[in-house]
């Protein structure tokens, strides 16, 4: 595809991905070509800046709550170099599930995997 074909749709799409693939440019995967094709993009108008938050860094009330629990009950290996925590839908009263509409009413999802980005909701 060439870089006229490439509009701000799929700009965002390529960059989101990128930004994944490569920890926000941190991995050993990063190359200076995947900064210039990061910098082309940009300059397609991707909001590059909201894109790295709402992915990494903006979290929802309830996954702060999951991942307070995740942390409460998880141990640390390695000298402290991995933490290993899991979460346990039943126990914690967690279930995954989309929203019915807009606001905390939310319906479970039929089973307990994982449903849409992967927000959690509280069992109604």
């Amino acid at each position: 595809m060439t870089k006229e074909k490439i509009n701000l749709d799929i700009a965002t799409a390529i960059y989101t991905g990128m930004i994944h693939d490569t920890g926000v440019f941190q991995y050993s995967s990063t190359s200076p070509d995947t900064m210039r094709i990061a910098g082309d993009l940009m300059e397609k108008g991707v909001d590059f800046s909201n894109i790295i938050d709402e992915s990494f860094y903006q979290k929802s009330y309830i996954q702060n709550q999951v991942m307070g629990r995740v942390l409460a009950e998880s141990i640390m290996l390695l000298d402290g170099k991995c933490i290993v925590g899991y979460h346990e839908a039943e126990r914690h009263g967690f279930l995954w599930g989309k929203a019915v509409r807009p606001g905390w009413n939310r319906k479970p999802a039929p089973s307990y995997e994982r449903c849409g980005s992967g927000n959690v909701y509280l069992r109604a």
